[in-house]
Formats: C-alpha cells, sequence, structure tokens
C-alpha cells in the first residue's frame, strides 16, 4: 500500500514515517524493494536518534532523498537540525549548512551516555566568563518534550569511558547554536 499512496506520475511524495527503534521499522525494506534506494545508513551512534535513516533514490530521472526521522519527538527534532534542514539549505544554495558551532562551558555537572549524545542546553553570557555559560534543560529522555523548551543550543557530549563516566562543571564543550543566544 505504501507504494501506491506514497508516489504518483512525478515519483515518490514526502512520507511521514516514524522510525521505530525496534525491528518494526518497515520503510527501509519498501524504499529497497519497490524503489531500489540505496540506504545510506539506518541506524547512528547517538542520543538522541539512534533510528534514524537516510536514503537515495532515482525515480525516473530525478534523485530523491529520504530521511528517515524517530518516532518520539524530541529525537526527531534534534536530528532534523543536524541531517535535514543542512541538506535543504544545501539543496538551496546556502554557504554556511550546519548550526553555528561555538564553545561553551559547563554550568554544571554532565554525566556521560554510552553513546555520544547532543544534550539539549540553555547558552547565556555572564559577566565573569569569557564564553557563554551552557546550562542543561533538565531530564533528557527523547520523549521528554521540555527538554527542548527554552533550548538555543546541542551540547557535543562524548561517550563516556571507562575512564570518564562524566564532565565535571566547567569543562569547556562544543555547543550548537539552534536559536538566539
Amino acid at each position: 500500500m505504501l507504494p501506491t499512496t506514497a508516489s504518483d506520475g512525478d515519483g515518490p511524495r514526502e512520507v511521514v514515517d516514524a522510525i521505530p527503534a525496534g525491528s518494526n521499522d518497515l520503510l527501509k525494506a519498501v524504499l529497497v524493494k519497490e524503489f531500489s534506494a540505496t540506504i545510506h545508513f539506518g541506524r547512528v551512534l547517538m542520543k538522541p536518534g539512534k533510528p534514524t535513516a537516510f536514503a537515495s533514490l532515482v525515480y525516473g530521472d530525478k534523485l530523491k532523498l529520504v530521511f528517515g526521522l524517530p518516532g518520539n519527538p524530541v529525537s526527531a527534532a534534534v536530528t532534523c537540525q543536524l541531517y535535514v534542514l543542512p541538506a535543504l539549505r544545501k539543496m538551496s544554495g546556502h554557504a554556511t549548512v550546519h548550526p553555528t558551532s561555538i564553545r561553551a562551558k559547563l554550568a554544571e555537572d554532565m554525566v556521560l551516555d554510552p553513546r555520544p549524545e547532543y544534550h539539549r542546553a540553555v547558552l547565556s553570557w555572564s559577566e565573569d566568563c569569557a564564553l557563554p555559560v551552557a546550562r542543561s534543560t533538565g531530564n533528557q529522555i527523547s520523549s521528554r518534550l521540555l527538554s527542548l523548551q527554552g533550548a538555543n543550543a546541542l551540547l557535543v557530549l562524548p561517550a563516556a569511558t571507562t575512564e570518564t563516566k562524566a564532565l565535571p562543571a566547567g569543562t569547556v564543550v562544543t555547543a550548537l547554536v539552534t536559536d538566539t543566544i
């Protein structure tokens, strides 16, 4: 049914599909079988957004790009910032396609996840610090929409290691600016 509803004479149309983290992901199989798509990646090592997928296909003589974003709203918002918006900017001819990357100082200790994490945070300026100060928006689970409220940056946190389980307050990290500081 998906190929019939997802295409017309001009080729595949925009399909909204929430990629589940489990084994019920049918979109990639349909894209490969029905449209001979190339799956460039079907999972990513990051938090949030592990089930993110990207594929391309040729329909007629037109290249089509397919982004499969996670089903959790926060994961979808973060992966849209990191993958979809840069692709749209590139296709629109923008010279700068990725979010602005700056250095920021952690206001609090940050426990690290086993995966690299894009931690929602609020950046603000302080008179006593040359760098913006980064404060977490709170609990970072993928289904918690409040972690996006007020966020103006994604902190790029490394994966935990056996030696490093957390970053102490004062650590300088990379922050991707997603809104006005």
